[in-house]
């Protein structure tokens, strides 16, 4: 997939994971309370970090944000 691509799916997945947090009235330090994890660790995820510590902080978000993966 070519880098632009790349890009703009992930700015797509950053933007519903924020929509979906504010349908909920959550900040990200809220978002991180309810799945068990630091704010620090949340904003890693939404921003798209490729470590496997924010890979797996994104499947709880997409989990309790009702993300399904395509």
């Amino acid at each position: 997939m070519p880098e632009q691509q790349l890009q703009d799916a992930a700015l797509e997945i950053q933007m519903l994971i924020i929509r979906k947090r504010k349908e909920r009235g959550w900040s990200q330090k809220e978002l991180g309370k309810h799945i068990g994890e630091s704010e620090a660790e949340v904003s890693r995820a939404v921003n798209g970090t490729l470590t496997p510590k924010a890979i797996a902080v994104r499947q709880k978000i997409y989990s309790i944000l009702d993300i399904k993966e395509d």
